[in-house]
Order: structure tokens, then C-alpha cells, then sequence
């Protein structure tokens, strides 16, 4: 391990450093916080978020001075919420390694959002729910046979998706939640506000994955 110490904004230091040295992954705390204020980061942790081109790894607490294995059992299970966009196949990649690496269980979950525009009149909304649904199963088992993640738990719900992760995250006490950082094509990345708000809510440990780059 090196320490280094420099000045200037802490969250442009921190990304500058990361593509100098080639780093593989950032390593950040949050800032504890409650009522509204628990829907924000500090400015340096959102802003890296933001910015970053390597994937983030979000520690909310210091677990102490544990042995390998305690840490290794603490990221069960693991949640992996996906939307089916590009970036899935690499959240589902990068969670099937660590899950292999640490022998955790995995669970990967997918929310139907609220349809916000009105159903036409020749369509019964209740039939392009069960549609919907249907290709959420489909599109999750998919994942489940790929065999990037052994015998993965599926769940799938309808509702806001950020809230719906984050009740995931209190009822089957998940230790790691991994999320995908959505791409802005002239920005680079960006969280996204379901990513945004799901870490803030769910308050884990959370692997933040940027988009891949092609070479």
C-alpha cells in the first residue's frame, strides 16, 4: 500500500489520480445521514460518482478488523437490480465474479415502473401489465441461465424502482448491492436518478460500475 497526498478539489484529485495511475477501483465512504439529508452525499462522493471511469466501491461503515472470511460472508447476499439496458451484461458479470470469488449468494431483481402515459382505449391495461411481467420473467431467467451468476434468486416487483430496491435491500438483509452507472453519450457518466436514489436509500455496501469503454 502507498499513501499519497495532494491539493486541489478533492473529487477531480481523486479521478486525475485514478486515470494516472490506472487504477481498477475507488474505494469511498458516505456520509451518515438522516430525514432528507439521507437522500444526499456528500459533494466529493457525487461528484466522483459522476465522473468516475472505474467502478466505485461505497462503504457507508467501517466493519472493524474482521478476518477475510467475516468480511467475505457480511456481502451476502447480494442484490443485483437490473433494467435490461446495455450495462446490465456487465453489472451480471462483475457480480458473478465476486460472487464466485466469495461463494455468496446472489440475488438479481428487475421493477416494472409505473406507466405514466395513458393505456389506449384498445388495450386492456391489465393485459399489458401481465405482458409486461411476462418479459421481465423471461429477460430474468435469461440472466439466470447465462451462467455468469450460479443458481441466482429472482425477484421482481412493480413500484417506484428505487424504493422497491431499497425494501429488498431490508427484507432479505442484503450486504452488497450492485448498481450500474448509466452512460450520458457527451457527458460521460452519469448515476441516473433510480441509481442515485437506491444508493442513498439502501444505505449497503454498494459496487458502482460506470459504463465499459470499448478500445
Amino acid at each position: 500500500m502507498t499513501y499519497e497526498i495532494r491539493t486541489g478539489k478533492p473529487a477531480l484529485v481523486i479521478r486525475d489520480l485514478a486515470r494516472s495511475r490506472m487504477c481498477r477501483l475507488i474505494v469511498m465512504g458516505t456520509h451518515g445521514r438522516s430525514g432528507v439529508l439521507k437522500l444526499l452525499f456528500g459533494a466529493t462522493t457525487e461528484r466522483v460518482l459522476r465522473e468516475t471511469a472505474v467502478p466505485v466501491l461505497l462503504a457507508p461503515s467501517d466493519p472493524g478488523a474482521l478476518p477475510f472470511d467475516d468480511l467475505a460472508r457480511k456481502v451476502a447476499p447480494m442484490l443485483v437490480p437490473v433494467d435490461f439496458s446495455a450495462a446490465t451484461a456487465q453489472q451480471v458479470k462483475a457480480a458473478g465474479w465476486i460472487a464466485g470469488e466469495l461463494q455468496a449468494r446472489v440475488m438479481i431483481g428487475h421493477v416494472m415502473e409505473p406507466i405514466d402515459l395513458p393505456v389506449p382505449e384498445q388495450a386492456d391495461a391489465a393485459e399489458v401489465m401481465s405482458e409486461r411481467h411476462r418479459r421481465a420473467c423471461s429477460g430474468l431467467q435469461a440472466i439466470a441461465v447465462g451462467g455468469a451468476i450460479s443458481t441466482p434468486e429472482i425477484l421482481i416487483s412493480s413500484g417506484q424502482p428505487a424504493e422497491e430496491i431499497a425494501r429488498w435491500i431490508r427484507e432479505h438483509h442484503v450486504g452488497l448491492l450492485v448498481m450500474a452507472l448509466h452512460d450520458a453519450p457527451e457527458d460521460g457518466p452519469r448515476m441516473g436518478s433510480v441509481t442515485y436514489r437506491a444508493i442513498c436509500l439502501g444505505g449497503v455496501l454498494t459496487l458502482a460500475l460506470p459504463p465499459a469503454r470499448s478500445s
